[in-house]
């Protein structure tokens, strides 16, 4: 089992190595779909990671007003947090959209994009659909 990174410890990886290019996603199968994107596009310098890595206590997300328990909140939570700081430019955090739009939701930083459609298993439907997606979330250039 890995240690769960504190939020202490992201700010000060990305103070220390601000080139640094990583994405956080909610959960394992969503890692491992990114992972595979990447090595297919033969980008070398980005680095997926599940949310459960990274301890997300629950005051933070009371701060940003979000739910316990959920991988989805505590990714959420982290881009609020990454997102204030200048030396974390090269880190995205990507969630599914899910029911967000008819529920209401509405959590946007420059830390954290949402996918187009509920889950990111529906970027696998059409490719040029997902490297599209890819493309426009900015600070993370994959292709």
């Amino acid at each position: 089992m890995e240690l769960r990174r504190t939020l202490e410890e992201i700010h000060a990886l990305y103070q220390v190595e601000p080139e640094l290019r990583d994405l956080y996603v909610e959960g394992s199968s969503d890692k491992c779909f990114f992972d595979w994107y990447i090595e297919s596009t033969g980008e070398a310098n980005v680095t997926v990671y599940p949310i459960e890595l990274i301890d997300i206590p629950d005051e933070i997300l009371q701060k940003h007003s979000l739910p316990s328990g959920s991988n989805k909140a505590r990714l959420i939570a982290l881009s609020y947090e990454v997102a204030s700081s200048p030396a974390a430019a090269g880190v995205m955090c990507i969630a599914d959209r899910d029911y967000d739009d008819c529920c209401s939701l509405d959590h946007h930083n420059s830390g954290l994009t949402h996918t187009d459609g509920n889950s990111i298993e529906l970027y696998a439907l059409h490719p040029a659909v997902f490297r599209k997606f890819v493309l426009l979330t900015r600070r993370i250039n994959i292709v």
